[in-house]
């Protein structure tokens, strides 16, 4: 078994490629929609940019997006996981995994998992600007982030609405910090603070 991390949306990439729904193209092609102009020189977002090359197919490559991984921990706290979580692979399966109690499965490959359904979310955020670090932020919106809410709906959340996680003294990449994530999606979902 292995222990699950919230997976950045770039390695969401690889499956949108994959099955030809997002097209490459030297120019971006129809995967510019995923970068927003903010991010434009950022050295971690940017499009294109030095550390940054595009098109995926040659290297990773990070979007200026994060999308929510998980639904159900309710009360993140320390510790906690939340038991329908959905990672994808770096390099594959590529297809969502299977996650039971913060681990995936030990199968190999992997089971697949299924993704969120829109009318089990309704009016939870599902997708925001790049929140993963203060370091992610500030290149862009600086202030806040804008999110997008499953019942279509989309609204610009001040960064004090996930600082006080942000600002935490964890490291937010390890796997037993998925909690923390948890928190901020959280507090997305009510515009505000919570925990």
């Amino acid at each position: 078994m292995q222990k699950s991390i919230h997976v950045p949306a770039r390695r969401f990439f690889t499956l949108l490629f994959k099955t030809g729904r997002v097209r490459e193209g030297h120019d971006g092609g129809s995967g510019r929609v995923f970068y927003c102009p903010s991010f434009d020189g950022d050295r971690y977002h940017g499009f294109h940019s030095p550390s940054n090359r595009w098109p995926p197919s040659h290297e990773t490559t990070r979007c200026t997006s994060s999308c929510r991984p998980s639904t159900n921990n309710r009360n993140p706290q320390p510790g906690t996981w939340a038991t329908d979580a959905v990672m994808w692979g770096t390099t594959g399966p590529f297809y969502p995994i299977k996650i039971v109690n913060g681990y995936t499965d030990s199968n190999n490959p992997p089971r697949k998992g299924s993704m969120f359904r829109m009318s089990k979310l309704k009016n939870r955020a599902i997708v925001a600007d790049v929140m993963s670090s203060v370091t992610r932020i500030k290149p862009a919106h600086q202030k806040g982030i804008n999110v997008l809410y499953a019942n279509g709906g989309a609204s610009w959340v001040h960064y004090d609405a996930f600082k006080k996680q942000l600002e935490m003294d964890v490291n937010m990449f390890a796997p037993e910090q998925d909690w923390v994530h948890d928190q901020i999606w959280n507090n997305l979902d009510h515009g505000g603070q919570i925990y």
